[in-house]
């Protein structure tokens, strides 16, 4: 069984002291201000939806399907590289390797290549 705590002494250490005064008033909830230019995550599913179903007509409709990722998708708000803005192409990683400023001359010459 645990020994009765003695508040006065529990209470004088600054460490454990109890704040909590029923007399102190909470601090009031201030929220910021909205901002009118972001939109809520509503209308950017609303907006995504509605692309999806003009596509979904589209395809109905008899356009071909589209293979790539959309260039400028408008859904996207936050970051301009989170989104392709060229078309897409393949790049042999090899050949990155031997001319991307991870490799200088020294590693690529005739005597590394053993």
């Amino acid at each position: 069984m645990p020994e009765e705590i003695n508040l006065e002494i529990y209470n004088a250490d600054p460490l454990t002291e109890d704040v909590s005064d029923e007399a102190t008033e909470p601090a009031p909830k201030t929220y910021a201000p909205l901002d009118a230019a972001a939109e809520s995550q509503s209308d950017l599913s609303a907006e995504m939806k509605a692309i999806g179903e003009a596509y979904a007509r589209a395809l109905r409709d008899g356009v071909p399907a589209e293979i790539q990722p959309r260039l400028d998708y408008a859904p996207y708000r936050s970051s301009v590289l989170r989104h392709p803005t060229k078309d897409l192409h393949h790049a042999d990683p090899e050949t990155i390797e031997l001319y991307s400023p991870a490799f200088g001359t020294w590693t690529c010459t005739r005597w590394n290549r053993t």
